[in-house]
């Protein structure tokens, strides 16, 4: 089957999900041993909140930086999506596990 990959939330949620099972911390994640829910182990990793925010209108367009109700409502034709600066490491956590080859 392959080890199984859980993604949680909160840090918090990721301990008391994996409480019930033999495991240990391995830096930014939690390594759950083989078990009988878990044959293959388990990796527990956390998004620490949210990782991705909307864009700005003035990312989208440098005039809507200053707010004007003139220019309300601005919606724009694809809503985009970029990066919480300080949340950076947790995105590169998961793009680690999602692109590793041994989580089934």
């Amino acid at each position: 089957m392959g080890k199984v990959l859980v993604c949680c939330e909160k840090p918090i949620q990721m301990n008391q999900l994996v409480a019930p099972f033999p495991h240990k911390k391995v830096g930014d994640h939690i390594l759950v041993e083989p078990c009988k829910t878990f044959p293959d182990s388990a990796v527990f990793i956390s998004a620490v909140g949210h990782i991705l925010e909307l864009y700005n209108p003035g990312d989208y367009d440098e005039s809507l930086k200053s707010w004007n109700i003139k220019d309300l409502p601005i919606v724009p034709r694809t809503f985009k999506l970029k990066v919480i600066p300080s949340k950076n490491r947790s995105l590169q956590t998961f793009r680690k596990f999602l692109k590793d080859p041994s989580i089934k």
